[in-house]
């Protein structure tokens, strides 16, 4: 059967094998991998299972989601700090915290540095794996921006990812800094994103298209995605039928009042 990929360009992906790591030890909640659960348009599942044709085989390496656990999880970081899971995209979740402020200990990190027996600081393993990815992704307003833990007076100096890698970050690809805010993120916004960046690492999809926020502008995902876009604006319906709610609540209260007697 002819794949999405022969149909469009007549050749196989440019890559077999895409791996996604994913780090949660920012400061967060880990909200966003569990938003991205829900996405549909396209689902987590149909990206991890092959049935988005025209795709490479994709591997993700999520600490909520993974089977593996402690150092057997750990050792695709490990990989792909040493260049063995090449390519890779690098997904961050949580806002960065500063390490160079705080007085002793750390503020967040994961694993444990085999040579020192110390924990692995998240800001290492930005330092480590940025460098090194095909595409860097922020997940969240927290990784994005910072989110709440960005707020003046929090002791740890939160900061999004691009304030911390530095704006004019370019990953391995030449690819900058791609951000998907949310609080959670809206995961068929995300998803959309990352097959994009999945397309082009095959080879499928020129480079993708960010503005000055470095937020994506994918033109035509509805008509790549079909019912995407309707969802989207079924969430915008949502969103403001949620801000008409209280008003709802007060009116369905007074009139309970109005026919219970005194």
């Amino acid at each position: 059967m002819a794949t999405m990929a022969s149909t469009l360009s007549g050749r196989p992906p440019d890559v077999k094998e895409v791996h996604i790591v994913w780090i949660t030890a920012g400061l967060g909640c880990d909200g966003d991998t569990i938003s991205v659960t829900n996405a549909e348009q396209p689902s987590i599942e149909d990206v991890i299972l092959g049935a988005i044709p025209g795709l490479p085989k994709v591997h993700l390496h999520n600490p909520v989601l993974a089977k593996e656990v402690g150092n057997e999880f750990m050792e695709y970081f490990y990989r792909a700090e040493r260049g063995e899971l090449d390519p890779f995209i690098f997904v961050v979740e949580g806002s960065i915290p500063n390490e160079t402020i705080k007085r002793e200990g750390y503020w967040a990190a994961q694993g444990t540095d085999p040579e020192t027996g110390q924990p692995i600081t998240t800001c290492e393993w930005i330092d480590r794996l940025a460098p090194k990815a095909w595409a860097v992704v922020a997940a969240g307003t927290c990784a994005t921006y910072g989110g709440i833990h960005a707020m003046e007076g929090n002791p740890t100096g939160c900061m999004g990812l691009a304030d911390y890698l530095g704006w004019d970050f370019r990953s391995v690809a030449d690819i900058p800094i791609v951000n998907v805010p949310g609080c959670p993120v809206q995961p068929d916004n995300f998803m959309e994103t990352a097959l994009y960046l999945l397309y082009q690492a095959a080879g499928l999809s020129p480079m993708i298209p960010l503005d000055e926020r470095r937020l994506a502008q994918v033109p035509g995902q509805d008509r790549l995605l079909g019912a995407g876009g309707q969802l989207q604006r079924d969430q915008t319906r949502l969103d403001a039928w949620r801000r008409r709610l209280p008003e709802r609540r007060r009116y369905l209260h007074r009139l309970h009042h109005a026919r219970v007697p005194g």
